[in-house]
């Protein structure tokens, strides 16, 4: 076997493959890591959930984050009782539509 198509991948670490050192050395891996997750309104529309869509679309999220905000003392909820303008620094949410059509 050729050492040039030796492939490497990773450093195993108490069970856990470290790809990062596997990525470092090949010039044709992807070398940045996704930085943004998928939101959880498409997550929940693709699996057809769709009482969380129309949870999600719903005034009830930002009622639950001033909720925890009230009754924790953590740091999250202590950042979330200082943010004034709490609606606008959440998630964007799109305006309710109707369903019917004339």
């Amino acid at each position: 076997m050729n050492n040039r198509n030796k492939a490497y991948y990773g450093l195993n670490v108490h069970g856990k493959k470290w790809k990062d050192l596997a990525r470092k050395n090949d010039p044709n891996a992807n070398q940045e890591e996704p930085l943004v997750k998928p939101p959880l309104v498409w997550h929940a529309a693709v699996v057809g959930a769709s009482r969380i869509v129309d949870y999600l679309k719903s005034d009830r999220p930002l009622e639950a984050y001033r909720y925890y905000a009230m009754c924790n003392s953590d740091q999250l909820a202590i950042s979330l009782r200082r943010t004034t303008n709490l609606e606008k620094v959440l998630p964007h949410r799109p305006p309710r539509q109707s369903c019917l059509r004339s």
